[in-house]
């Protein structure tokens, strides 16, 4: 199933403790700044403290290096920031984004722990949030969107391998997303807050590709559309959106 995760909860809280460069960087939804963690040998922690408990389900990590470092982060919860439980543990076997899901808890403070490197580990964005599923019944099925990589072009060599015309371009994959036939009461019902959100930062989408699901970090390439209430199927509405995705890594 589809679902997308917009809403960082720990956006905006007070770290307590921080063995990171820059951890507000990794919480800022950009990924031209980033978090490092330098590999002294030893588990490096960072622990945020939301203030209240907030309740998550849904995890995303954006652009990182934690494949080609071999390192694995550890995300636990608790309430009194001192027993805490683990809630995801995440070992890429490459470096693209990732997205992933649980029963929903909710906890006051949220520790980010990075094990097992190899070398110093960035990570350009860190979301913990509520998961929120895209319907599966719809009546026009899922338009599922080009992967993520890179948008590169190999160009045609001659025999000496020279360019013969081409010019090699990379950059991110811009594609339009159509989300058809959502009721009132699934996706609509959020829409305000989703576009809050979307309006100042990127967010995370699982597309279900005949079972292989494949996370994105996006964000609106244009004006943010609005929903239009179909003709012809009444209580549904769509959406087109052209849409800037980052997912795997060339």
């Amino acid at each position: 199933m589809g679902y997308i995760l917009y809403d960082n909860v720990l956006r905006g809280s007070t770290v307590t403790s921080d063995d990171s460069t820059g951890i507000a960087s990794a919480l800022d939804g950009r990924t031209s700044s980033s978090a490092l963690w330098t590999d002294t040998g030893a588990t490096r922690t960072t622990v945020i403290d939301c203030a209240t408990a907030q309740s998550v389900d849904a995890l995303g990590i954006g652009r990182n290096n934690l494949g080609t470092q071999n390192a694995t982060v550890v995300i636990a919860g608790s309430s009194n920031n001192s027993s805490y439980t683990t809630l995801f543990t995440i070992t890429p076997a490459d470096d693209s984004v990732v997205m992933e899901s649980i029963s929903s808890v909710s906890y006051r403070y949220y520790r980010i722990q990075i094990t097992a490197q190899d070398a110093d580990v960035y990570i350009t964005d860190i979301a913990l949030g509520v998961r929120l599923d895209l319907e599966r019944d719809q009546k026009g099925g899922y338009i599922s969107p080009e992967f993520a990589d890179g948008d590169q072009i190999t160009p045609n060599t001659t025999r000496g391998q020279n360019l013969a015309g081409l010019t090699l371009k990379t950059g991110f994959k811009s594609v339009t997303i159509n989300l058809p036939y959502y009721t009132r009461s699934g996706f609509f019902s959020y829409w305000a807050d989703f576009i809050a959100s979307a309006k100042q930062y990127p967010f995370y989408i699982v597309w279900d590709l005949a079972g292989n699901e494949q996370p994105f970090y996006c964000w609106f390439k244009k004006k943010i559309p609005q929903p239009q209430f179909s003709k012809n199927v009444p209580g549904y509405a769509y959406l087109n959106g052209s849409m800037i995705l980052e997912g795997l890594t060339v």
